[in-house]
């Protein structure tokens, strides 16, 4: 966890400085860190704020937070959208984003989840579950669900975004 101040530097020196467009605090799995980086970005700039935390299948975070606690924390500190990625494939986040949508109220919802879950092969490399066209179809389910921004994580790959061109 950074200090307050000295996540305001680096939000300062990154973010603004460089010319970004968009704040995007992802894969947070503390609402306190992420509670921190919203305050200290805040401070420090009035870019668009993309908040996004990683949750297990039953809608909490490893260190416990909620789906609910953290949609209405990120949305009353200012952030822009909230979100879900990593953690899961798009099959496996549908409850989530429904719990996300009903929390956040009219605050967007973005959906980044894995090309599915990965398989470890014995050289260490992940192999992941799902193609482009898979996982498409299922991010048509999480679009009915209530996300507004789509995208991919790990074992996504151009090809996977290109193919959620589609979506309608």
């Amino acid at each position: 966890l950074l200090a307050s101040s000295a996540a305001s530097d680096v939000y300062k020196r990154q973010g603004v400085a460089a010319g970004a467009d968009l704040v995007f605090f992802e894969t947070f799995t503390d609402l306190y860190e992420l509670k921190a980086a919203l305050l200290a970005a805040k401070e420090n700039c009035d870019l668009p704020i993309l908040a996004s935390m990683s949750f297990e299948a039953g809608g909490r975070t490893f260190t416990g937070c909620t789906v609910e606690s953290f949609a209405v924390t990120a949305r009353g500190l200012g952030a822009n959208a909230v979100g879900i990625n990593c953690s899961s494939g798009p099959d496996q986040m549908g409850s989530v984003v429904r719990m996300m949508h009903r929390a956040a109220g009219d605050t967007p919802i973005a959906a980044k989840p894995n090309a599915g879950l990965p398989t470890i092969t014995e050289t260490g490399e992940a192999v992941y579950s799902m193609g482009p066209e898979a996982f498409v179809r299922h991010m048509q389910a999480l679009k009915a669900s209530g996300a507004a921004l789509l995208g991919g994580c790990c074992g996504t790959t151009p090809e996977f975004i290109a193919a959620m061109r589609s979506l309608k």
